[in-house]
């Protein structure tokens, strides 16, 4: 018999996946995969803004922002796993997108 105390399971793949976005911009849309793997959108959402759940290794992450002004403004889209960032992108310009995304290992 094997007893493991105090030891994390080497086999659990879960990842705490929280996805931020940023803006100088007073208005942005945000689209982004779900912890159920459904893609979302949030239309003229205030920045700071912020979504946290649970993935698995292999699920694909994803989050894109679109400022919805003119103007010299930048948006960041960064997107954390356990705490660790996993991917970020920042975008300058009128209107301009940012988006990050990637498969978790």
């Amino acid at each position: 018999m094997i007893l493991l105390f105090g030891c994390s399971n080497p086999l659990d793949s879960s990842r705490d996946i929280k996805y931020k976005v940023t803006s100088t911009a007073s208005s942005v849309d945000i689209t982004f995969v779900n912890g159920s793997g459904d893609t979302v959108q949030n239309n003229d959402v205030e920045p700071p803004w912020e979504i946290s759940f649970s993935g698995d290794a292999g699920d694909f992450v994803y989050v894109s922002a679109q400022m919805l002004e003119d103007g010299d403004h930048s948006v960041t889209v960064t997107i954390y796993s356990d705490d660790n960032v996993f991917e970020s992108n920042t975008s300058t310009g009128p209107y301009a997108i940012a988006t990050a995304s990637g498969t978790l290992d």
